[in-house]
């Protein structure tokens, strides 16, 4: 049986811009649509820390603007636009992630109930698309690396005093002190006293999560790990809300050939004590060889509820899905290919 597949993907865009793809793709007569989104909501185009114009603006305006965009007289005018408001000399278009030095955003920021609320408008008017085309639908959530990416930027809670984060920036850097040193009784200490003062500091619950790690609490490392990510303040990675919204998306649809594969489920499944990291990242959210298998093969099990009967009958149902080093071989992934792998992430984090 042939498979086409078709990557309508590109890099650093959000549901704002796939909901457009999505309905070009309409079209195309596929057969299965796979939706794999939610790490750019709040970086990327519109969403509360973007440096790409404007930040939450509603619903309406959004999708008015791109509807503009796709005219030749508004490619024209953001053309000019982007004449007017040329980058200061010395400064490149795109900075990398360093660009949002500036753009932090809280999780209790307002402008992230528009990005949530926004996220799942797109996300359903995405699955109506692909459902009117007659194409069965896999939505995925989305994994990220927990265990071995600290979060990127931290703040305090506004309101709290200078007296109040003197003390705790003396006892949080106590705790590190302690921890670096081996201490882990004294550093958990340290760490609990400084969460009494602020416990919205997203590094803090970090650092709590790798001493719950070490002193064997399994379940409440994970938590300390996902409440790191959330408060992220630099917004990189899916968060709980948005893998929530993900899977409420395709809950009960199942008669509708809308199924929810739980990628984010499937890989702490797969690793160590249920914390993805490093062995299926290389960095925040980009996969190795490992976790694209990984990825790949929950995908595939949902796929495979919706391609037609004749498709599946030579199947036996004792023949297994391809080892990972099965797919290693026929893609010809060896060892040099995963030097350049490795040499392209060394040159992005430097």
């Amino acid at each position: 049986v042939q498979f086409e597949v078709i990557n309508a993907a590109m890099t650093g865009i959000n549901s704002h811009t796939i909901l457009p793809i999505a309905r070009d793709c309409a079209s195309a007569g596929g057969d299965i649509w796979v939706i794999y989104m939610g790490n750019n909501e709040a970086v990327g185009p519109f969403g509360a820390g973007t440096v790409f114009g404007l930040q939450s603006p509603p619903l309406p305006l959004i999708r008015a603007s791109l509807a503009l965009k796709a005219t030749r007289t508004g490619q024209w005018l953001d053309s000019v636009r982007q004449w007017i408001q040329k980058p200061p000399p010395g400064k490149s278009e795109w900075g990398g992630m360093e660009m949002f030095l500036n753009q932090q955003v809280r999780v209790d920021d307002p402008r992230m109930n528009a990005v949530y609320h926004h996220f799942k408008r797109n996300l359903a008017d995405i699955i109506e698309a692909g459902r009117r085309s007659g194409a069965g639908i896999v939505v995925s959530t989305v994994a990220v690396n927990l265990r071995d990416c600290a979060p990127f930027a931290s703040e305090h809670r506004p309101d709290l005093s200078e007296s109040d984060k003197t003390k705790w920036n003396q006892l949080y850097q106590r705790g590190v002190d302690a921890q670096l040193a081996g201490q882990g009784d004294e550093s958990a200490a340290q760490f609990r006293a400084a969460s009494q003062i602020d416990d919205t500091v997203a590094e803090l619950h970090f650092r709590q999560a790798q001493c719950e790690l070490a002193f064997g609490n399994i379940s409440e490392a994970q938590r300390q790990f996902s409440v790191a990510r959330d408060l992220d303040t630099l917004r990189f990675r899916c968060d709980t809300r948005l893998e929530d919204l993900i899977r409420q998306s395709a809950s009960g649809n199942e008669p509708e050939h809308i199924l929810l594969a739980d990628s984010e489920r499937r890989l702490a499944e797969q690793s160590p004590d249920g914390l993805p990291g490093e062995d299926l990242f290389y960095d925040h959210v980009h996969l190795t060889f490992r976790g694209n298998y990984q990825l790949a093969r929950n995908i595939a099990s949902q796929v495979e509820k919706l391609l037609p009967e004749q498709t599946k009958q030579p199947i036996a149902d004792d023949q297994p899905w391809p080892s990972l080093e099965d797919c290693a071989r026929r893609l010809a992934w060896s060892d040099w290919n995963q030097q350049a792998a490795l040499s392209t992430m060394f040159a992005r984090l430097n």
